[in-house]
């Protein structure tokens, strides 16, 4: 990849990722989903959830587009292509969870576990 193809790359990214956290939040705020400050946070009001969902789209999004417009792209690392985002998606989906329902650390750990050996 040129220099060039690369920086439009990451731009298109960052800006994908600011447009779809902006928007994921406002769903957030609309749906009443919310962190409040608690024990263990370090925010002072409730803050909206969900904000990671904006990131982890633009990121994949940004991955997908980068192998249309350049199908060598992930030729070094083959069929793992699809168990790290197998366990990306694992690890999105118990937070996206945790986000909405709060799950016990021990839960978490353990998916996150499963997603390690899938990786």
């Amino acid at each position: 990849m040129n220099v060039g193809a690369g920086i439009i790359l990451i731009s298109g990214s960052f800006i994908l990722s600011l447009i779809l956290t902006k928007g994921v939040i406002g769903l957030s705020k609309k749906l009443s989903l919310y962190d409040y400050p608690g024990r263990h946070k370090r925010h002072q009001a409730p803050t909206p959830n969900l904000g990671g969902v904006g990131v982890f789209l633009s990121f994949w999004i940004t991955i997908i587009a980068y192998y249309i417009f350049n199908h060598e792209a992930f030729s070094d690392i083959g069929k793992s292509f699809y168990y790290i985002f197998a366990g990306a998606v694992i690890i999105f989906i118990i937070g996206l969870i945790d986000d909405i329902r709060p799950l016990s650390a021990w839960t978490k750990l353990l998916v996150e576990i499963l997603a390690g050996i899938i990786l």
